[in-house]
């Protein structure tokens, strides 16, 4: 689903692409994590490759190599319920760089599904993705509404460390 997500986004911003082999953040590939599930693995911890500031690093607008940061939906994860990501997000915008939309097909079906629903109470379109946008992101469908206050790390310093930064 992951792979399929970025060839559709590279497609679809392709005439915004300054360069052939575009230069892109992808959070998912960021870090090396296996340490948080197996504490013997070999390699940096994710508070050791943190320090680092991997993100602020790449991303600053004195680098102008980077195009976008792309933000890939899919089915098998909620990117904001995981708190990194609306941080990076949060940190790109502030460095005005471009945000680009990778769904996979799945999710995107699921999506029209959705607007479908809604369009269905309502007059227009602009009408049914206020009503969706309503909605509420602790149900079980998918809403329009994103609450990154119930985002979280599984390291309670880090949690501690990002709410500190985007507040």
């Amino acid at each position: 689903e992951l792979e399929e997500a970025l060839e559709s986004c590279i497609k679809q911003h392709k005439h915004k692409l300054r360069r052939e082999d575009p230069v892109i953040w992808l959070c998912w590939l960021a870090l090396y994590q296996a340490k948080a599930v197996y504490p013997a693995a070999r390699g940096p911890t994710i508070a050791a490759q943190i320090e680092k500031d991997p993100f602020g690093s790449v991303i600053k607008k004195t680098n102008p190599s980077i195009e976008a940061m792309v933000a890939v939906h899919t089915t098998r994860e909620d990117m904001y319920r995981r708190l990194w990501c609306p941080k990076e997000l949060f940190d790109a915008i502030g460095q005005r760089k471009e945000i680009w939309m990778a769904p996979s097909a799945e999710y995107t079906a699921i999506l029209v599904e959705y607007f479908r629903f809604w369009r269905k109470f309502t007059l227009d379109d602009e009408e049914a993705i206020r009503l969706w946008a309503d909605g509420d992101s602790r149900s079980n469908c998918m809403s329009l509404r994103v609450d990154t206050e119930r985002a979280k790390c599984s390291s309670p310093d880090d949690d501690r460390t990002i709410r500190e930064q985007i507040t």
